[in-house]
Formats: structure tokens, sequence, C-alpha cells
């Protein structure tokens, strides 16, 4: 890269082209784009002008961190654009910018990059791209504004991740998160320098929340598709997280079963798990191969609204359907289900004594063949559940079971419940 008469800066393609080949087999058309701002970038010929943006495509090799700020205080990638990045970069969005990105291709070379990270009071709208090789493709943090919708996640270590930030706080959405791909179709990169932990070979989540008030996955109206989770270690994980999650598809998921790991599973082979959590609502979504559907531990409740509302998910080939641990207050209500299982079709265990009332109604529940190393099986089961007021609602009614262990049992109430 040299300075020009007129103090921009231009690049040799050439040399560029001598660049890249070491990393990824790009065109020559590909700018080699240093780190800085977008204001910078653009003012140095870099990136096209905000006025042009929405209309012409970007083909970029991104070579350090860039940085849209309220300098450009909206910012599009026009359809058909290529962003290539180099090991452990990011883009960020910061400081009320907004950037939207549509139909164009994320992704990494050699190394996995950092991701896409949308700060405070920012924005991004994200439609129907291909992001790919990244630590955490899609970063929220709080009070930021997302529309993301109609892409495909591949190869990253977290699809869209929401670390912890001190505090449960709102993330904005206009629109679910939905219609989108999560899936692991070759090994993943190897980690830039530093990146930690490690990504091994198969994506760890689709998605990873912590502390976030509430965030949704999928609408519940829609009939155009489901929101995909395929051949990771799991679909979403979330701690001290309101979520809801409507017509996700989760399958293939990588993780070993241990039939006496009942409470803190492994984080591994978990469709939908959510520890210490808010308001959950898990309805009309299918599972398929993997160690448990819907895993909810110390699921607590905000005041006056249920805590968690299971209804018309279906699940094959898992080895435990639904499984609720330490769940304060309540109500749960699971409904309308239909889980084909090898040790637990619905279990509650060791709730608190606050733990207020449930209904198990209307479910089918079928025990497929007796395998080895299972100490209970059975289609219902609530264990340890200590004393719950007369007032407060008990029920399992209208369940469908079908067992095929001679040692398992259909509805099992025991220790107190």
């Amino acid at each position: 890269m040299d300075n020009g008469d007129n103090g921009s800066f231009y690049i040799d393609l050439v040399n560029v082209q001598n660049i890249t080949n070491s990393c990824c087999s790009l065109a020559e058309s590909f700018t080699l784009v240093p780190g800085g701002t977008a204001d910078n970038l653009i003012a140095n010929g870099f990136l096209e002008p905000a006025a042009t943006s929405a209309s012409t495509p970007q083909f970029l090799y991104i070579t350090d961190d860039i940085v849209f700020d309220n300098d450009v205080a909206t910012y599009t990638f026009a359809t058909g654009s290529e962003l290539v990045f180099a090991p452990g970069v990011e883009m960020a969005i910061e400081d009320g910018a907004k950037v939207e990105i549509r139909g164009s291709t994320l992704s990494g070379c050699e190394e996995m990059w950092k991701g896409v990270t949308v700060r405070a009071e920012s924005q991004l709208a994200f439609f129907t791209n291909i992001i790919s090789d990244a630590q955490y493709a899609i970063q929220i943090e709080d009070d930021c504004t997302i529309d993301i919708i109609g892409n495909q996640f591949y190869n990253n270590y977290i699809g869209i991740y929401k670390p912890a930030m001190g505090a449960s706080t709102a993330i904005n959405q206009p629109f679910p998160i939905y219609l989108n791909f999560f899936a692991t179709t070759s090994s993943l990169l190897p980690p830039f320098e530093g990146q930690f932990p490690e990504p091994g070979e198969v994506g760890f989540a689709g998605a990873f929340v912590e502390d976030c008030r509430f965030i949704e996955f999928g609408r519940e109206s829609d009939l155009l598709g489901a929101t995909v989770f395929s051949n990771l270690k799991n679909g979403i994980l979330a701690f001290q997280s309101g979520i809801k999650v409507h017509r996700a598809q989760i399958s293939s998921l990588d993780g070993d079963f241990n039939a006496t790991t009942i409470a803190n599973p492994p984080l591994e082979g978990l469709g939908v798990a959510i520890f210490d959590g808010r308001l959950t609502i898990v309805n009309r979504s299918s599972f398929d191969g993997m160690v448990r559907a819907i895993h909810l531990e110390g699921t607590s409740v905000d005041k006056g609204t249920p805590s968690i509302f299971l209804k018309g998910n279906e699940a094959g080939n898992i080895e435990d359907g639904i499984v609720i641990i330490n769940s304060a207050f309540g109500p749960i209500n699971i409904l309308d289900n239909q889980f084909f299982f090898h040790q637990y079709g619905i279990l509650l265990q060791d709730a608190f004594s606050t733990f207020q009332s449930y209904v198990i109604k209307d479910n089918e529940l079928g025990m497929v063949a007796e395998g080895p190393g299972y100490p209970i099986r059975a289609g219902i089961r609530v264990s340890n559940n200590p004393f719950v007021a007369d007032n407060r609602e008990k029920s399992i009614l209208d369940n469908t079971i079908n067992i095929q262990d001679e040692k398992g049992c259909g509805s099992c109430v025991a220790l107190g419940s």
C-alpha cells in the first residue's frame, strides 16, 4: 500500500494478490482493507461512500479491526458483497451507528476471525447472508438493536453470542431471530492467536445467551419455515435470561450420554438448555438425534408470568425429552408434546419448596427399545418434590405413554410429590 500524490492511499493489486494467495484464493478485484474507522476508510478509498454502498457490491479482504461509529451513522453493504477477514479480525458497530448487510458473504481465512460485534445503542440489520468461520459470528451487547433474518451460519464456534455484562438488560428486536440456519458443514478453522477456548472440530452452539432480559428465536405464526440448528454441540444455551423459542428444528447434536447425570449436565448434546432463567417458552419445535431435547435448571419467574411453557414440541432419537431441575417458583405447563425417548420423556426433580404448580397434559410419550445403562426409565417422573400447598395445581392427566421396558414406569410420582 502506497501513499498517492493527493495524500490518499491506493493499493498495488499485484502485491495484494501475492498477500492473499498465501491465505485465500481471492480474485484480483478484492481490495485490501487496513483497520480503522469507517469514515477514514471511506475517505481513503478502501470502502465505498455511504451514498453509493447500498448499490455497489464490495469485495474486501479486511486485515485488521474496523469500526462503524456515529461518524458514519448508517452504512449498507450491497447485495453480492464479499467480505473476507484475516485471523482474529473484528467488525464492530458502536456509538449509535447502524449497519445493514444483505445477501452477502462474510468468511474467515486460514484461521478463525472474531466476528461482528453490535455494541450498546447500535443497530445491525442482517438479512439472507452467509457468515462463516468466526469465533462469535454475531456478538450482541446490552441495549443494541438487531434484525437477524434468513441467514446461514456455517462453521462458527458460536453463531449468536450475548455475553454477560453485569446485569440483565434488554436486546431490542423489531422482529425475532428467525429463518436462520446454524450448522457445521466441515471442520472449523484453527483458532486465531489468543483465541479461548479453542474451537475444536464442531460448532459449540447456534446461540449462547447470558444475562439477557428477553430474547426471541422464531415466530409462532411463521409458516414459511423453521430456524434450523444442525451438527453442532448444542442448539441454544441461555443463562440468567428470558427466552422464547418457536418453530426451531434442532438435530444431530454431538454429545456423550451419561444416564446418571441429570443436574449440571455437560454442555453438549443439548437442544435448548436454560439455566437460572426467567420466562421460558418453547413451542412447536422439533428435536432429533441428541442427548436431551429441553433442559431447564434453576428456572425462575417474573412476577405474575408463567415460568415455563412447553407446548406442541416433538422429538425422536433422544435420550431425554424434557428435564426440569430445581425449578423455583413456577408454574410449569407441559402440553401437547410428542416425544420418543430412551430414558425419560418428562422429568421434574429436586424442586425447591417455593415450587408452585405443574400441569403435564395431553402429551404422547413413547419409550423406545430397551438399552443398557438406564437405572430408571419413565414416561413421566416427578421426583423429590417437597410439599405443595393444596391450592396449587399439580396435574398429570390425559397423557399417552408407551413403555417398552418391564422395569420402566409410565407415570411415577415419588418422595414427597
